[in-house]
């Protein structure tokens, strides 16, 4: 394997390293921009976030142990959440719509009400000014750990940015994890569409505007750059 952060488990301490997820979307639109080896280099941790992916990976370079990890309720969220619950970690999100990171927010508070969450914001900004204060503004809050959901690559450089500011915490990316909370509560998944790693289609069926050209133009294309050995991971 190419990129040598791709991992399936980690010992989670939340100690200052930043993860962030690869499903078959956004590891296209990493190679679109030319960022694959950056993300690659400067982040801790890089989870797989699909079955399909993980499947392609095992099959291309004949590997076994490698897990689908992924920034939602079925996986790593609740880790997350409790894990710094109990050692009394400061939270800080930043994502989704001016229009649903409250209720997303709430959503979270009412699962984990004893989440020291010391602030939140929408991941939309006017103009770079705005981005460069908004980085600089967490990080003099200081919080222990940041959850972005902005989509990639926004989010991934954006906790990127936020440490070359001076922040030592620990950031995870988490995708469309606050839109879904918003609008669906803390758990987004059916239990058995989720065993039977049914979690694509299910979303297909709630949100298929968004996701219609992502399963079925996107990743077909991704797919082929992958086996031709055209994006490196």
């Amino acid at each position: 394997m190419k990129c040598k952060k791709i991992v399936s488990n980690v010992n989670l301490n939340l100690d200052g390293s930043i993860t962030t997820f690869i499903n078959p979307y956004s590891a296209y639109i990493l190679y679109e921009y030319n960022l694959i080896k950056k993300i690659c280099e400067n982040f801790d941790y890089i989870f797989i976030d699909g079955i399909a992916l993980v499947k392609a990976i095992q099959f291309k370079y004949k590997m076994n142990k490698l897990a689908r990890v992924s920034f939602d309720m079925t996986s790593l969220a609740p880790i997350v959440f409790n894990l710094a619950q109990q050692s009394g970690k400061s939270v800080y999100f930043i994502g989704t719509k001016k229009t649903l990171i409250d209720k997303s927010i709430r959503n979270i508070k009412t699962a984990y009400p004893q989440l020291k969450i010391i602030g939140y914001r929408h991941g939309y900004f006017r103009d770079k000014e705005e981005y460069k204060s908004v980085v600089n503004m967490v990080r003099d809050i200081n919080p222990d750990v940041v959850i972005a959901g902005m989509g990639t690559p926004l989010q991934e450089l954006f906790l990127l940015d936020l440490r070359d500011s001076g922040w030592l915490g620990a950031g995870f990316t988490c995708g469309g994890f606050l839109e879904q909370t918003a609008i669906a509560g803390i758990k987004y998944y059916p239990d058995l569409l989720n065993k039977l790693h049914l979690r694509w289609l299910y979303r297909l069926y709630k949100e298929p505007r968004r996701l219609f050209k992502r399963y079925f133009y996107i990743y077909p294309k991704f797919f082929l750059k992958f086996f031709k050995g055209d994006i490196p991971i």
